[in-house]
C-alpha cells in the first residue's frame, strides 16, 4: 500500500485493510456502484481529530472510471469541494483498497468521492457523515465474527449469529490504555446496492445479534457511536455478504 501526502494524515492500519476486503468486495449478484463505494470505517484521534475512510482503487471499480476525488461539505446535500486528495488509475501501488485519514474540523464532515470518467463521471459516491472526536483516543481495532457457534446456523443462512468487538486506546496518557465501554451500539439492515439506505433494527443494541427472516438479501451493520468515555468516537462493520 503506498503512502500518499497532500496535506491530509493517511493511515491503512492491517485491521482496516482486512475489514476493507470484507466490506468492499464485490458481492456475488451485486455490482460496485457510486452508492456503495465509500466506508467510513472510524472516526477518533489521529494527530488531531480525523476520520479513517476506504474505498475500491480505481481500476478495480472499473466502468471507465479514470479518478477518484475525496471531497467534503458541512451538509449531506451542500456543496461538496475537493479536500486535497484524487486516486487515478496511474497509481499501481494501491492495491485493491485504498485507505485514507481525513482532518475533521469541530462540528464534522460529511464525505463523498467525486467519480471522473466513464459511466458515473462527475457523480458522487455515497455520503459518509465523520464526527469530530473531542477526546485524545483511537479505535485500534475491531472484528466482527459470523461462526456458526453462536446460534448453531451457519453463515449467510437466515438465523446465523453475528458478535462484534471493538477495541479503543485512550492516547492522553503517557502510557496507552484501552477504554472500558467506549461505544453504545445499534445494528442495521442495508440495501447492497446502496449504503445510504440503512433500516434501523429496534432494540438491536448489543455486540451480538441474530439474524432473522426481515435481514434476508441485506447486509448486516453495526455502529458503534462513542459515549461520554469516548465523545465524538465511532466505529462500524459491515458483515461479510448478505443474508440468505
Amino acid at each position: 500500500m503506498k503512502k500518499l501526502s497532500v496535506s491530509l494524515l493517511v493511515v491503512l492500519l492491517l485491521s482496516v485493510f482486512v475489514a476493507c476486503e470484507e466490506a468492499n468486495t464485490q458481492f456475488e449478484g451485486i455490482v460496485e456502484n457510486p452508492k456503495n463505494l465509500l466506508v467510513l470505517d472510524n472516526c477518533g484521534y489521529h494527530e488531531g481529530p480525523a476520520a479513517d475512510v476506504f474505498f475500491a482503487a480505481v481500476e478495480d471499480f472499473g466502468n471507465g472510471a479514470t479518478r477518484f476525488r475525496l471531497q467534503s461539505s458541512t451538509t449531506k446535500d451542500g456543496s461538496f469541494v475537493d479536500v486535497g486528495a484524487s486516486f487515478d488509475t496511474d497509481d499501481d501501488e494501491m492495491g485493491p483498497i485504498v485507505g485514507f485519514t481525513v482532518p475533521i474540523p469541530s462540528g464534522g464532515l460529511w464525505l463523498a468521492l467525486r467519480i471522473e470518467g466513464g459511466t458515473y463521471d462527475g457523480q458522487l459516491s455515497n455520503r459518509v457523515y465523520a464526527s469530530y472526536c473531542s477526546a485524545q483516543a483511537q479505535q485500534t481495532g475491531y472484528s466482527l465474527d459470523e461462526g456458526m457457534y453462536i446460534s448453531g446456523v451457519m453463515s449467510p443462512n437466515v438465523g446465523h449469529g453475528l458478535r462484534a468487538s471493538f477495541t479503543v486506546m485512550d492516547l492522553a496518557s503517557a502510557i496507552d490504555v484501552e477504554i472500558s465501554d467506549p461505544y453504545t451500539f445499534q445494528w442495521y439492515r442495508v440495501d447492497p446496492n446502496n449504503w445510504e439506505d440503512e433500516e434501523l433494527i429496534s432494540g438491536a443494541t448489543e455486540t451480538e445479534y441474530i439474524t432473522t427472516s426481515a435481514d434476508r438479501d441485506h447486509l448486516m451493520l453495526i455502529k458503534a457511536t462513542g459515549n461520554s468515555n469516548f465523545p465524538g468516537g465511532y466505529g462500524q462493520i459491515f458483515s461479510i455478504g448478505p443474508v440468505q
